[in-house]
């Protein structure tokens, strides 16, 4: 297989160059392409190939930062009173005082 499947990326299809791909594709030569290949997993292989190429060059990845604290994140009917609850729970909780 490729190492496309390795590296797998999450990939921002909002911001894809959608023309840019279509265009790439149209202009692939498939026929030479398959010309030399003698099974199926051949054709597949240099399909799969072609696809993640132009999925590679024309679709944004997500950057993926690093937190260095867990970001904890609540609900908006609970996130103004997290303070509360978390100050209720230290002093009501067994073996704290």
């Amino acid at each position: 297989m490729f190492s496309f499947f390795l590296n797998y990326a999450s990939y921002n299809y909002s911001k894809a160059n959608w023309s840019g791909l279509c265009n790439y594709f149209s202009s692939v030569d498939w026929v030479t392409e398959f010309r030399c290949c003698t099974s199926g997993n051949e054709y597949r292989d240099i399909f799969e190939k072609l696809i993640f190429m132009g999925i590679d060059e024309f679709l944004l990845k997500y950057v993926r930062t690093r937190h260095t604290v867990n970001v904890k994140l609540y609900p908006r009917h609970i996130a103004g009173s997290v303070h509360i609850y978390l100050f209720i729970y230290k002093k009501c909780s067994p073996g704290r005082s």
